[in-house]
């Protein structure tokens, strides 16, 4: 995965683009994308999302590009390093 700058109480657009083993984009309708921004790694501890400074859940798209829009509300974390998850669930239940 890719680093993320971010400025603090900015607003920024995403694409988060899903493809296959051939890099062609996937038809994600009816799947749901998960963000998660962290302050710490979440090594050996079970971490609900309720612990994350940022969760967004997103429905998939029939072109497999994903938006992600962080608000500022969002983007106002205190400075430092974080850490993001994106996890994804098909409409057949597999991740």
């Amino acid at each position: 995965m890719a680093n993320i700058t971010i400025k603090r109480g900015d607003t920024y657009n995403y694409n988060i683009n899903i493809k296959d083993n051939d890099g062609v984009a996937i038809n994600t309708t009816g799947w749901t994308i998960w963000f998660t921004v962290r302050k710490h790694l979440a090594s050996n501890i079970i971490v609900s999302d309720t612990d994350a400074l940022i969760a967004k859940e997103i429905s998939g798209t029939s072109t497999g590009i994903i938006p992600l829009v962080l608000s500022s509300t969002d983007t106002d974390l205190p400075v430092g390093s974080h850490y993001y998850d994106i996890q994804v669930k098909n409409s057949n239940g597999i991740h």
